[in-house]
């Protein structure tokens, strides 16, 4: 039990608290089971009414992720152009 907080600290507190921010990647792709065990970890998450409202697209093709990225920090949507800050992040997508 923590001492500063009289509730005991579950499994996932624990998880949270040792958790880190990855701000620059290897490259290497991510294994298909990995990327199906996160989806289908989402796909459970609670929603409103079960209403489900969200949509999962996948891109493993390097050319795509360029464009996509490009698309996501540039434009109308240049103001979360820092959450692609790290060059490589994205690739070479840059604003």
């Amino acid at each position: 039990m923590n001492p500063l907080h009289p509730i005991s600290v579950g499994p996932f507190i624990e998880l949270a608290g040792k958790r880190r921010s990855i701000r620059k990647y290897s490259g290497a792709p991510v294994e298909r089971e990995k990327i199906e065990l996160c989806l289908e970890a989402a796909r459970l998450a609670p929603s409103a009414c079960n209403s489900q409202p969200w949509k999962f697209v996948v891109v493993d093709e390097p050319g795509l992720k360029e464009r996509l990225a490009h698309a996501a920090f540039s434009g109308v949507f240049a103001p979360t152009a820092f959450a692609g800050s790290p060059k490589g992040a994205f690739g070479n997508a840059r604003v």
